[in-house]
């Protein structure tokens, strides 16, 4: 496995980037709460559609180019670069749950769920390939590959806020990691 990995400043920002978007909509959200509404109530609301569904676009491009450089990471390492391409996918699922916010019910629905199940899918499989490397790193993937998949067992607002954030999470934790290897 490679360890020089420019794009994982790519995925910094792709985390950063959402958080910033995602506070500002909440704070133009008038009631808003983590139990009871869904991230994508924030993306039909007059007030806050289009801080949050650009972040959902932004997040998703910049999580794509930072992808590019996982699978480049992982060229030689079957599991880690299947994981690496759902994660592309993952992202520019992503990106398509932005441009078709709820009000879309079917493809939203749809993209959003290509988005948890591949980007769940994706951490297991890269987490299984980094023990080999980074035991740490890899327990941190599989474990943040766990909260989508209970979103998308239980379909609860709550979950799907663990969700999200455990992939923002592992995103800044698993690129800060290879930046310093590198």
């Amino acid at each position: 496995m490679k360890h020089k990995f420019h794009n994982a400043y790519m995925g910094i920002a792709a985390a950063i980037t959402f958080i910033i978007l995602f506070v500002a909509a909440l704070f133009l959200y008038n009631g808003y709460s983590i139990f009871t509404n869904y991230l994508s109530d924030l993306g039909v609301n007059s007030s806050t559609s289009f801080l949050f569904n650009n972040s959902l676009i932004i997040t998703g491009f910049l999580g794509f180019l930072f992808s590019i450089g996982l699978s480049r990471m992982f060229q030689k390492e079957k599991m880690g670069y299947v994981g690496s391409l759902l994660f592309m996918v993952a992202c520019i699922s992503l990106t398509l749950v932005g441009v078709f916010p709820s009000s879309y019910n079917f493809l939203h629905s749809l993209f959003a769920g290509i988005f948890f199940t591949l980007a769940a899918v994706s951490l297991i499989l890269i987490g299984l390939q980094m023990r080999n490397y980074s035991k740490n790193l890899g327990i941190l993937s599989v474990a943040a590959g766990v909260p989508p998949l209970v979103f998308i067992l239980t379909v609860v607002p709550f979950t799907e806020h663990i969700a999200v954030f455990s992939i923002l999470a592992w995103t800044i934790i698993f690129c800060v990691s290879i930046a310093k290897i590198e």
